[in-house]
């Protein structure tokens, strides 16, 4: 919703290239987890490296999130 209002406001299929963006940063951070993982063999560790993957990840998408909304929108 940020890139949308942000970055392609008013723009022809920002839509599109939204929800394109979104499956590239979900494949990106699956792949990510795959590899990560693909070594351990306890189920309940690969959980937890898998989890904290995903709270990193979710981390830095605030961060970036919150620059572009102070830099390019008045909130």
């Amino acid at each position: 919703m940020v890139i949308s209002a942000a970055l392609l406001n008013g723009k022809r299929f920002n839509g599109l290239l939204s929800f394109a963006l979104f499956l590239l940063l979900s494949w990106f951070t699956s792949w990510v987890g795959s590899e990560v993982i693909s070594g351990i063999k306890v189920i309940q560790t690969s959980l937890l490296v898998y989890g904290c993957i995903d709270l990193a990840f979710a981390a830095v998408m605030y961060v970036v999130t919150a620059q572009i909304m102070e830099r390019k929108l008045s909130v």
